[in-house]
C-alpha cells in the first residue's frame, strides 16, 4: 500500500523536476545584477506654411536591479509548456490512474486490516506481514509494479526563475520645442504669427518601486540554453522643469513642473541564447516611439546580466 501511495504522490513532484544541464542552474539565493540603459532621441521639424514646428528631444535612464535565483523547477513559468512536456505529463497522469486502479483490491484489504486492528501498531504489522506472505502476485499487481517503477523515474530540474529583489534608477531629460501659428487670434502679432518655445530639463534619482522588488524576472532553460527576460522598468514618475516662452493669447509663460509620458519604455520579454554560461550576457533592443508631441523617435535599450 505504501508504494502505491508513493506512486500517486509522484504526480505532485512532477512540477519540481525536469531534464538538466546543471552548469546553467545555480544554487537558490544566488544573485545577479541586471543593468538597463535606455536612451530616447527625437530630432526633427514639421514644415508647414501656417503651423511650423521643430523639436529636439533627449531622454535617458539607467536602472540597476538585483535578481535572485529561485529553486530549479521542471516546468517553465515565463513560457508556454512544450508539446512533449504536456504529452509526458498526460502519460504520467494516465499511468498513475492505472496503477491506482490495479492496487485498489490490495488497498481495500489494507483498510480491512486497519479496521480490525484500530490503532494497535503491533497488530497492524503482524496482519500486514501475514497478508504479504499469503499474497499471490496477480497480473494486475505485477502491472501495477511496472507502473510504479515508471512513475518513479523522475528527471532532474530544467528551468530556473530569477526574481527582481531590488532596484536603483536615475534619469536625465533635455528637450526643446519651438513653434508658431497663423491662428486668427494672432492677427495683431508681428507677421500675424504667435510664437512659442519650451525647454524641459530634469534629472535625478528615482525611489525604489513599491516593496523594493520591481517587475523584473528572467528564466533559464538549461536544456535549450536560453533565457526569457523581463527587464526592470521605471516605477516612479519622471519629472522635469518646464520653461515656456509664449505670446499666445491664451497661454501664460513661465516655469512649471511636467511629467514624462513616453520615450523611456523597456522592451517586451526577450528570449536570449546563452553561448557559454551566465557570467555575463548583454544585448541591445530598439523600440519605435510615436512621441507625446507627435514627433517620432527611437528608444535604445542596452541591458547586461552579470552573475558573480
Amino acid at each position: 500500500m505504501n508504494r502505491s501511495l508513493v506512486a500517486i504522490g509522484v504526480m505532485t513532484s512532477l512540477l519540481s523536476a525536469g531534464t538538466a544541464h546543471a552548469e546553467l542552474l545555480v544554487g537558490k539565493g544566488t544573485r545577479a545584477t541586471v543593468t538597463v540603459e535606455m536612451t530616447y532621441s527625437a530630432v526633427g521639424m514639421k514644415k508647414d506654411k501656417y503651423d511650423p514646428r521643430e523639436w529636439k528631444v533627449n531622454r535617458s535612464a539607467t536602472i540597476t536591479a538585483v535578481y535572485e535565483a529561485q529553486k530549479p523547477q521542471a516546468m517553465a513559468q515565463l513560457r508556454a509548456p512544450e508539446a512533449a512536456q504536456m504529452a509526458d505529463l498526460r502519460d504520467k497522469q494516465a499511468t498513475a490512474v492505472s496503477a491506482h486502479k490495479k492496487m485498489q483490491p490490495m488497498m481495500a484489504d489494507m483498510m480491512k486490516i486497519v479496521e480490525k486492528c484500530g490503532e494497535n501498531e503491533a497488530c497492524i504489522e503482524k496482519e500486514v506481514e501475514a497478508y504479504g506472505n499469503s499474497m499471490e502476485m496477480t497480473p494486475d499487481l505485477n502491472s501495477a509494479g511496472k507502473d510504479i517503477e515508471k512513475l518513479g523515474k523522475v528527471d532532474g530540474p530544467r528551468y530556473q526563475l530569477w526574481n527582481q529583489v531590488s532596484q536603483q534608477a536615475s534619469y536625465f531629460i533635455d528637450e526643446y520645442y519651438k513653434g508658431q501659428t497663423a491662428d486668427p487670434a494672432c492677427m495683431e502679432k508681428p507677421g500675424a504669427r504667435c510664437h512659442r518655445e519650451e525647454t524641459r530639463i530634469g534629472k535625478g534619482n528615482l525611489p525604489p518601486p513599491p516593496g523594493k522588488t520591481g517587475i523584473g524576472k528572467f528564466e533559464v532553460d538549461a536544456q535549450k540554453k536560453d533565457l526569457v527576460i523581463i527587464l526592470p522598468s521605471l516605477m516612479a514618475p519622471v519629472t522635469y522643469n518646464r520653461v515656456v516662452k509664449s505670446d499666445f493669447p491664451d497661454e501664460a509663460a513661465g516655469n512649471s513642473q511636467g511629467l514624462v509620458t513616453g520615450g523611456l519604455a523597456a522592451s517586451k520579454p526577450l528570449t536570449v541564447a546563452i553561448p557559454l554560461d551566465l557570467k555575463k550576457l548583454s544585448g541591445t533592443e530598439q523600440i519605435k516611439q510615436d512621441g507625446a508631441e507627435g514627433e517620432g523617435g527611437i528608444t535604445t535599450v542596452r541591458w547586461t546580466i552579470t552573475v558573480p
